[in-house]
C-alpha cells in the first residue's frame, strides 16, 4: 500500500521543490520505497540504527507487556518498536508455529506440505504476508545470533 495518496504525494513533492525560505522539512518512513520516486529525489537520505533488543523490550515492559512476551518480541521486531508492537497485538504463537511449519514444508521435497501449511494461513493474503515476515525475521535472527557468535 502506498504511504500517500498521488493527490498527498504531488502536494508534497510541490512543496519540497519550493520550501519557504529558511524552512527544513523532515520526511520519516520505515517504507521509503513506498514514497514516489520524484519526492525520495529531492530527499535527503538518513538512516536510523535499529534499537537494541534490551531497549526495544524494556520500551515494551513499561507499556505492561509481560516480560517473555516482551522479550520475544523485541528479538523478532528488528530494532522497532512498532513491530515488536505489532507482534505482541497478534496471536504471535499461532503465527510462529505457522512459520516454522513454513519453513519445515521448505525442506521437504514434494510440494504438499507446503500446500497444506498455506491452506492454514487461512486464505488471507494479510495473514500470509505477516507470516512471511515473522519468518523473515526469524531467519534474520538465527543468521544474526550465528555469525556473532562465530566472531
Amino acid at each position: 500500500a502506498d504511504l500517500l495518496s498521488e493527490s498527498a504525494a504531488n502536494a508534497l513533492l510541490k512543496t519540497l521543490e519550493e520550501p519557504r525560505p529558511g524552512s527544513f522539512l523532515v520526511l520519516v518512513t520505515s517504507r521509503a520505497p513506498s514514497l514516489l520516486p520524484t519526492v525520495r529525489s529531492r530527499c535527503q537520505l538518513v538512516r536510523f540504527r535499529p534499537l537494541p533488543q534490551t531497549t526495544v523490550a524494556s520500551l515494551l515492559q513499561e507499556q505492561g507487556a509481560d516480560p517473555e512476551a516482551a522479550a520475544v518480541a523485541a528479538a523478532l521486531s528488528g530494532g522497532s518498536v512498532e513491530a515488536a508492537t505489532g507482534y505482541l497485538d497478534e496471536n504471535l504463537d499461532e503465527r510462529l508455529e505457522l512459520a516454522l511449519d513454513l519453513l519445515e514444508a521448505a525442506h521437504n521435497p514434494t510440494p504438499e506440505r507446503g500446500l497444506s501449511v498455506a491452506a492454514g494461513l487461512r486464505g488471507s493474503r494479510e495473514e500470509a504476508l505477516a507470516v512471511t515476515d515473522l519468518l523473515l525475521s526469524i531467519l534474520h535472527e538465527v543468521l544474526f545470533q550465528h555469525f556473532a557468535g562465530s566472531q
